[in-house]
C-alpha cells in the first residue's frame, strides 16, 4: 500500500503545476452556476460530507436526491451551522448517505437547495468517488490568491475539466494575509472568516455545476499569519474558522481518521494520505528549533507510528 505525505512544507505543489495556462482547443464547459458557494469536502464510497456558504439572513431547505427525474423522491437534509458573532455570513455543514451503495451506478446523485418558497435556487451534481479502485485521478493545489481573479478562473475551469476523482488543497488556499499592511504580521479571527468567505464567493471551484470530492490543509497565508508558527494567538481561532468552512471535520471508519493537531490520515486508492499541520505547533525562525521544529512531537509520533503500521 503507497503512503503519501501532504504537507505544504514537504509538497507544496502550485495549482499551477495541476492546469496549464495554455490557450485550450475548446471551450470551457464549466460554467459559474448561482452566487451560492457549495464545496463537497470527505467522500467515501457510501457518502460525502458539504458545506454550503450563505448569508445569516438567507433561509435555505437542503435535498439530496438520485436521478432528480420527475416523481423521485428527495431526502431533506438538516444542517448545522457554524456563524462567527461580527460576520452577515454563515456555513451550513451536513452529510449526505448515499442511495445507491454502488459508486458505479448509473444514476446521478443530486444536492438541491431551495429557498423559503421552496424554488430551486441552485442544484448541483455530486460525485461518487470509488475508493476502492487502483487508477485514478487526483490534482495537488495550493496559493489561490483571489486578487488574480482571470489567472485563477482560467486554470480551474480547465483543472476541472479533466473530471478529478480527488482534488487536495495544499495550504494557502485563502491569502488572509492580504488584509495587512508591510508592517503588520497576523490577522485577527473576524478578518481570518472575512477572507474564507471572500475566497468562497469568489473561486470557480466552490460554483461548478459538477462537485469535486475535496480535502485540504493550511500553510501560513490562511493560519492567518506570515510564517506563521505555535505563537500565533489566534491559531485555535483558525482552526476553528477551517474546520467550518471545510467538510472534513468527523472520522470515518476505515476512511478517515483526524489526528493531532490540524492533520488527518485519509486512506483512499490502495494507499495512506497523510495531510500534515506545519504551523500549529511550528517554532519561530530563528529560534532554537531543536528536534521536533515544523511539526512538533505529538504530530511527529503520530505520523511516524502510522508508517510503521501494517499497510493492511
Amino acid at each position: 500500500m503507497a503512503k503519501v505525505i501532504l504537507s505544504s512544507l514537504i509538497f507544496a505543489a502550485s495549482l499551477l503545476t495541476c492546469a496549464h495556462i495554455e490557450k485550450s482547443q475548446h471551450r470551457f464547459s464549466v460554467a459559474q452556476q448561482t452566487p451560492l458557494s457549495i464545496l463537497q469536502g470527505l467522500s467515501w464510497n457510501e457518502g460525502a460530507l458539504f458545506t454550503v456558504l450563505r448569508q445569516d439572513s438567507q433561509k435555505f431547505t437542503y435535498f439530496y436526491t438520485q436521478d432528480n427525474s420527475p416523481g423521485s423522491s428527495e431526502r431533506l437534509l438538516i444542517p448545522k451551522t457554524y456563524k462567527y458573532e461580527d460576520s452577515d455570513w454563515v456555513v451550513d455543514h451536513f452529510r449526505i448517505e448515499f442511495i445507491s451503495k454502488d459508486p458505479l451506478s448509473s444514476l446521478s446523485d443530486i444536492l438541491i437547495v431551495r429557498d423559503q418558497k421552496r424554488q430551486v435556487i441552485d442544484q448541483r451534481i455530486i460525485s461518487r468517488p470509488d475508493l476502492k479502485k487502483a487508477h485514478f485521478k487526483i490534482a495537488l493545489a495550493s496559493c489561490m490568491d483571489d486578487r488574480f481573479e482571470k489567472e485563477q478562473r482560467q486554470i480551474w475551469q480547465e483543472l476541472l475539466e479533466n473530471k478529478l476523482d480527488y482534488l487536495f488543497l495544499l495550504g494557502d488556499n485563502v491569502y488572509a494575509t492580504s488584509l495587512l499592511s508591510p508592517t503588520e504580521k497576523m490577522v485577527s479571527k473576524s478578518q481570518l472568516w472575512q477572507r474564507y468567505v471572500e475566497t468562497r464567493q469568489k473561486l470557480t471551484l466552490y460554483h461548478t455545476k459538477e462537485l469535486i470530492p475535496t480535502l485540504a490543509i493550511w500553510d501560513d497565508h490562511d493560519y492567518g499569519t506570515r510564517d506563521g508558527d505555535k505563537t500565533y494567538p489566534f491559531r485555535q481561532q483558525a482552526k476553528e474558522v477551517f474546520n467550518a468552512f471545510y467538510a472534513q471535520d468527523q472520522d470515518i471508519p476505515g476512511v478517515f481518521t483526524l489526528g493531532p493537531l490540524n492533520s488527518a490520515l485519509f486512506k483512499a486508492f490502495q494507499g495512506r494520505f497523510f495531510l500534515l499541520d506545519d504551523r500549529f505547533q511550528r517554532e519561530p525562525s530563528g529560534s532554537d528549533q531543536g528536534k521536533y521544529a515544523h511539526y512538533g512531537q505529538e504530530q511527529e509520533d503520530w505520523l511516524f507510528e502510522g508508517l510503521a503500521q501494517s499497510s493492511a
